[in-house]
């Protein structure tokens, strides 16, 4: 047992050393930055699939290597052409009492939250165009992660904050929630000449969306830009995998540890994987189920020869860490558990002396790395588990290294 959570320790240990370096290989896509002079520069910026609003962004020139890091203050706009997201930056006031939904500030009276002098603060901040015509664009801004703040771009007055807050009046020990909707008197105010426009909707991207629609429709502007959500394009991958897999059976007894010779046997079953989304979406849960054979022979054990075999049903479960050095290039590290199941086995001349057999159910430790390319992926996978065999006066270990060639037959 002790054995056991070592080698947990230790694969763990060594998993998180592997993804922490390689978490300098970022995954740069192509886009563009307009600078505060105005000059369009054309490159690659490492898109985080960003579930807040950004601070800063990595962006490589063209054919360069060097890194820029820029802000919403070096810059003015910015574009990720695969996700079609653009970015613009704003300069000027914002709402300074924004919270996400498990912090509700806490004020004595509604007249309190009104007057509060620090409503607002000035900071310049990344804003994502929603949807944009010539004169209107709507925005989204998140502080927190749970928290998607508006802001509206109109001839009238600009880029202001479409005011939503939640908060919390505290009288006489009773906690009420309450709701300062100022985005709907912002709306009537700027859209007031528009019969079409219904100021009681939800402070939520897919209304305020339609309702600016509603408005360019009406007032004859064609939309140029409306972004299209990518955070539910998470997908699972399914396929078959298979190869050849090196096994070595180690038998420690009270006087010496027994190799049974290597042997060499094909292994095959199918896999699933799922991506993490958002910020995570280097990250990926992985699981397959393979049939694992074994059959090796001692002769090394003057005592007696020794032949044991059988055919194991194999579940592993294991976290990837997966990057994009060039597309479409992907290289991968993981690790994980396994367990196995006993399907059949057979073990001839193993000691006489003492009775054996084979364990039904075996758990174990694995590590994988491998590259993929579109659908395929070779693979290099490390497993070690213990117990293999039953026995009152031995330990047996298995460790085996493979080489497999998985083939995505699905992706949903």
């Amino acid at each position: 047992m002790k054995n056991k959570k070592l080698l947990f320790c230790i694969i763990f240990i060594v998993s998180s050393v592997f993804c922490t370096t390689l978490q300098a290989q970022d995954n740069y896509v192509k886009g563009y930055i307009i600078l505060v002079n105005g000059d369009t520069v054309r490159g690659s910026i490492e898109y985080q699939n960003w579930l807040k609003s950004p601070k800063e962004i990595s962006f490589r020139r063209n054919n360069h290597v060097y890194v820029q890091k820029h802000s919403a203050t070096s810059i003015q706009k910015f574009y990720i052409e695969e996700q079609n997201e653009y970015y613009e930056s704003f300069a000027g006031n914002i709402n300074a009492l924004r919270n996400d939904s498990r912090h509700i500030k806490e004020y004595s009276s509604y007249s309190n939250f009104l007057n509060s002098k620090k409503r607002f603060k000035a900071d310049t901040i990344f804003l994502r165009v929603l949807v944009s015509s010539a004169d209107y664009t709507l925005y989204s801004f998140c502080e927190y992660v749970d928290q998607e703040s508006f802001f509206l771009k109109s001839p009238q007055g600009g880029i202001e904050e479409l005011l939503f807050q939640s908060f919390a009046i505290i009288n006489e020990g009773k906690k009420t929630i309450m709701s300062f909707e100022g985005y709907k008197q912002l709306i009537q105010q700027r859209m007031n000449d528009c019969k079409n426009i219904n100021i009681n909707i939800s402070y939520r991207t897919k209304q305020l969306v339609n309702l600016i629609k509603t408005y360019l429709n009406c007032k004859k502007q064609t939309i140029i830009y409306e972004y299209k959500s990518t955070k539910n394009k998470s997908y699972t991958d399914i396929g078959i995998i298979g190869g050849a897999t090196f096994n070595q059976v180690s038998i420690r007894d009270d006087w010496k540890t027994h190799n049974i010779s290597p042997s060499v046997m094909p292994t095959i079953g199918f896999y699933f994987e799922k991506p993490f989304s958002r910020n995570y979406q280097h990250w990926s849960f992985y699981s397959d189920i393979m049939f694992k054979q074994l059959y090796q022979k001692e002769v090394n054990n003057p005592l007696s020869s020794a032949i044991v075999s059988a055919t194991h049903l194999k579940l592993n479960i294991l976290g990837r860490y997966k990057f994009t050095p060039s597309q479409p290039i992907s290289i991968y590290l993981g690790g994980g558990g396994l367990l196995c199941s006993l399907l059949k086995g057979k073990i001839l001349s193993l000691y006489p002396y003492d009775k054996r057999g084979w364990n039904n159910f075996v758990a174990g430790a694995c590590l994988v790395g491998g590259i993929q390319a579109k659908k395929l992926s070779v693979e290099l996978r490390y497993e070690t588990f213990t117990d293999l065999l039953l026995g009152t006066f031995m330990k047996t270990r298995l460790n085996s290294l493979s080489i497999l060639l998985a083939y995505r037959l699905k992706k949903q």
